[in-house]
């Protein structure tokens, strides 16, 4: 349970293996399999990393298999899973070069300067307002559309070269598992955590 994009399944084999399988929904926009599988594969294969190992896969039915993870969710992080949190993310940064990483695609909300992440903002900001919510309607087209305004005035000033609309180049660019946080991982028996959902 939990999963807002993908069906995921407990599967165990006649061997008593245990997987974990991945549906993956129709995406026009973005090939999610591609990103996950294969990147958590290349990851994987070249360096330890505490995720879970790519099994199988079939990209005409879009479907993917993973080593099941037994944990619990981490309800509330203590320092040692920020800590666990921080160097995950350092060793991917170490690796975002990987020339098996030069071709691959955005994420699904990637931004890549600050005029799409305004634009971004402002769809989303649509797509509240035409749920015709009344209470939501007044909080947005009140106190969030200005302080949205402020903020956003705020970021332009503060924007590093004052291009707004400056895109980053591939180098400055960075390898992330883009939905990243402690809603998307697992506390082992051991108390070290295990990060799903790339």
């Amino acid at each position: 349970s939990g999963g807002g994009n993908s069906k995921v399944y407990h599967v165990s084999s006649e061997t008593g293996n245990k997987y974990a399988l991945k549906i993956y929904p129709p995406d026009f926009a973005h090939d999610r399999l591609r990103s996950e599988f294969d990147g958590m594969q290349i990851i994987h294969l070249n360096f330890t990393a505490p995720i879970p190992k790519p099994v199988g896969i079939n990209r005409e039915l879009a479907v993917a298999s993973f080593e099941w993870v037994d944990g619990k969710p981490i309800k509330n992080p203590t320092q040692y899973d920020i800590i666990q949190a921080v160097n995950f993310l350092s060793s991917l940064h170490k690796f975002c070069h990987h020339t098996k990483f030069l071709n691959f695609p955005r994420a699904s909300a990637a931004c890549l300067s600050g005029k799409e992440i305004e634009q971004q903002l402002k769809v989303r900001f649509e797509l509240l307002l035409n749920e015709k919510n009344e209470a939501l309607n007044l909080f947005l087209n009140s106190d969030f559309i200005s302080l949205f305004q402020k903020m956003l005035d705020r970021a332009k000033s503060l924007w590093p070269n004052q291009d707004f609309g400056l895109i980053l180049k591939p180098e400055q660019q960075i390898l992330s598992p883009s939905d990243f946080g402690f809603h998307n991982a697992l506390r082992s028996k051991r108390k070290s955590l295990v990060f799903l959902d790339f």
